[in-house]
């Protein structure tokens, strides 16, 4: 963005990037204050855009609120999708949440049980992640917990995606990664989605820190065009979101990883 560090969503020069390339709409602030971050979340081997967003939380009287920025898509997705983004979360207790949510317009209360898709590392009362479509989650039983101030990629796939109206069987796989797995997995096992599905989950180099798939029989959620793409906190004081990727192509594409061969 052209703007200076911390500036709000909504004032000069944060309305897009350097293209609105995919989006319908420019970035506006749902709760809290997200702001332009001239921090840029880096993968070795990975394609990147300088700066990013924060989305610093809204400051209760006794606690920390929700934080979240919103974003109108301008394509309709169908079938498959790949996706992936960055985050760098600030503290977390047990009670926080973070991730990215995509929601309808209008929608009254932004909030996981409320979106159509739910991609998030940390979940409420726990250390691991939960994957949702709709009201219907799939809660990460084992893995590496994120950690405060360090880089994550969540990696992310959709399939079956029904037409607008119709139903379909869709099924959700996330994957979240530690920086010395992102680049393990750029180097040697290639982003290859048969590679990361053989590895086990922890937080060594050759392993996945998370990952989860829900899978529903009939529904009607799907990436239709106008959805909003939501980076989300909540109980937080902030959460630095980057490179946020959606992909028709491959997982690889998905990631900035075009160049590996």
């Amino acid at each position: 963005m052209i703007a200076k560090k911390n500036t709000p969503l909504g004032k000069a020069g944060t309305f897009s990037g350097e293209s609105s390339n995919g989006w319908l709409s420019a970035w506006h602030t749902g709760n809290g204050k997200p702001v332009f971050s001239s921090e840029n979340i880096e993968f070795k081997g990975l394609k990147s855009v300088g700066g990013s967003l924060k989305v610093i939380a809204e400051r209760k009287t006794n606690h920390i609120g929700k934080g979240y920025a919103l974003r109108q898509t301008e394509n309709t997705y169908l079938d498959t999708v790949y996706g992936s983004f960055r985050v760098k979360p600030g503290h977390l207790t047990s009670d926080s949440i973070f991730g990215l949510l995509f929601t309808l317009p209008g929608t009254q209360e932004v909030n996981l049980r409320n979106a159509l898709f739910s991609l998030c590392p940390k979940r409420f009362g726990s250390d691991l992640g939960v994957v949702g479509v709709g009201k219907k989650t799939f809660r990460m039983p084992v893995g590496a917990p994120c950690e405060k101030g360090l880089p994550y990629l969540v990696i992310w796939k959709m399939t079956n995606l029904p037409k607008a109206g119709e139903l379909g069987g869709v099924s959700v796989s996330m994957w979240v990664l530690n920086e010395e797995q992102t680049e393990y997995f750029t180097t040697v096992g290639e982003f290859n989605e048969r590679y990361l599905n053989l590895a086990e989950t922890g937080s060594s180099k050759d392993q996945v820190s998370q990952f989860g798939r829900m899978n529903v029989k009939e529904t009607k959620h799907s990436l239709y065009k106008g959805i909003l793409i939501t980076p989300f906190n909540y109980n937080i004081t902030n959460v630095v979101f980057d490179e946020i990727r959606l992909s028709s192509v491959s997982l690889k594409d998905a990631i900035g990883a075009s160049t590996i061969k």
